[in-house]
């Protein structure tokens, strides 16, 4: 004898796409701190480059690396910069895998939620699984740090163009 159970949807929101939902407009926030810092190093190159220093590459960590070392050579005028983009740096590795991993979302048994992320990083022919856990405890932590220091770099290369005598055009 077959058994028929009707299948009931429940009343309850999905916690499940309620989660992923909280999960990625965390990462959005993260990757607009992230395009805010990435904007500003791009302006400051493109004015550096018309005053016939710098590059501007399109790589991001390439610009990164374009700017530490024009900011170095500005010695004094570009010392404050220097420190705020090194700092910013310090959490630079957290971007891929904001940018290009994929999320797998589960909730620990406070109802917390935890992202897995997970990207393949291809360096010098070989492809490596990487992954990146962040659990909704640490994560309005890592924003605000994220922000300050967002806040930090925009703010000392402002001071740095103006120093200069010039504004960027906006990109």
């Amino acid at each position: 004898m077959t058994a028929h159970t009707p299948i009931v949807v429940s009343g309850e929101p999905d916690v499940w796409h309620d989660t992923a939902r909280d999960v990625n407009a965390w990462r959005g926030e993260a990757i607009q701190l992230f395009a805010r810092a990435e904007l500003s190093v791009s302006e400051t190159l493109q004015m550096l480059r018309a005053g016939g220093e710098g590059r501007l590459r399109r790589l991001v960590g390439q610009r990164f690396d374009d700017l530490a070392a024009a900011l170095e050579k500005l010695g004094k005028k570009g010392a404050k910069a220097s420190n705020a983009l090194a700092r910013f740096r310090e959490l630079e590795e957290l971007r891929p895998f904001l940018c290009h991993g994929v999320a797998k979302t589960a909730i620990d048994r406070s109802g917390h939620w935890i992202a897995v992320l997970k990207l393949v990083d291809l360096r010098g022919g070989v492809a490596d699984v990487l992954t990146r856990v962040i659990e909704e405890r640490d994560a309005e932590t890592l924003i605000q740090d994220l922000g300050q220091r967002t806040r930090e770099l925009t703010s000392a290369l402002q001071s740095v163009r103006s120093k200069l005598g010039s504004s960027a055009p906006v990109l």
